[in-house]
């Protein structure tokens, strides 16, 4: 059965393409390593090298290995290093998982003074789709989630921990690209770029539901997965998007972000954790998180 050690051997061999020089880096003998390679081969299937050529070439089959295990073993390499500086400190450590646009403004402040007030807690910061959130909930590779808007499960805690307004990203030589705000309607009447994707599936039906209820049918020229690339269509000129109105601070050339005058939506920013929790650094972060702004338990 393969294990880490013949993924290092194997990458070894990957990148020097050289059995003789792998196992010098290796510091092995060489016919050990031919042979942990041969069962590697067994246990996969597959060739992982044409050994026809000189230098040794990848098979595809060794090309999709080699990336795929040089994710594998910094991941394991990272997790060893953590494991160490937890134990190291005599701290404990507090998994994050989270939606990119958490990240404009309210995540780094308290990740900032969270490590200001626990230096020593080992803090790993995973960016994830709400679905990916959940499954590592539940796996307890986190132990809190930050997403938006809120999913329909009674499996977790939900507290809304920040509103953002929307506001309507416009290519910079837009007609109204001047003006002071726009108006919500402007939506139904442009090309419109929609995000969230298979990352953010709620916020699609939640933009649905906002222009429904205003009486406004999208024109969708284009969809995408994060809000940074809607940014990028408009500057391109596919049409428009509704943003959170922190990103205006973001200085994406070619785009400008109006507030809207009439009814402008919001956007929430939800915690999600398990119910009773009792990891300490959970609770001293989720603290610091309903101190910050106007954080509300449902």
């Amino acid at each position: 059965m393969a294990d880490l050690r013949h993924l290092r051997y194997f990458l070894a061999v990957a990148e020097e393409l050289n059995f003789t020089r792998a196992a010098e880096r290796l510091r092995i003998a060489q016919p050990p390593l031919s042979r942990q390679i041969r069962d590697l081969e067994d246990d996969i299937g597959a060739s992982l090298f044409d050994r026809s050529t000189h230098p040794l070439k990848l098979t595809e089959a060794g090309q999709f290995l080699r990336e795929e295990a040089r994710e594998i073993l910094v991941a394991f390499d990272r997790a060893l290093d953590g494991a160490g500086r937890i134990g190291v400190r005599n701290a404990g450590w507090i998994g994050i998982g989270f939606l990119g646009s958490a990240m404009y403004g309210f995540l780094p402040k308290i990740l900032c003074r969270f490590r200001q007030q626990h230096p020593k807690i080992e803090i790993n910061l995973t960016e994830m789709s709400a679905d990916q959130q959940v499954t590592a909930l539940r796996d307890r590779r986190i132990h809190i989630g930050f997403l938006r808007p809120r999913i329909e499960t009674d499996e977790f805690e939900q507290e809304v921990v920040q509103f953002d307004t929307l506001a309507i990203a416009l290519q910079s030589t837009h007609p109204l690209a001047k003006a002071t705000s726009v108006t919500f309607d402007l939506l139904g009447h442009e090309p419109f770029v929609a995000y969230g994707g298979h990352l953010q599936p709620n916020f699609c039906d939640y933009l649905r539901r906002l222009c429904k209820d205003a009486g406004i049918k999208l024109q969708i020229a284009m969809e995408v997965d994060q809000p940074e690339t809607a940014l990028g269509a408009v500057a391109a000129g596919f049409g428009i998007s509704l943003v959170p109105l922190s990103l205006a601070g973001q200085g994406r050339e070619g785009v400008v972000v109006k507030p809207i005058s009439d009814r402008p939506p919001s956007h929430p920013l939800l915690a999600l954790y398990r119910r009773n929790e009792s990891s300490s650094a959970f609770h001293d972060f989720l603290e610091i998180v309903r101190t910050k702004d106007c954080a509300s338990r449902s």
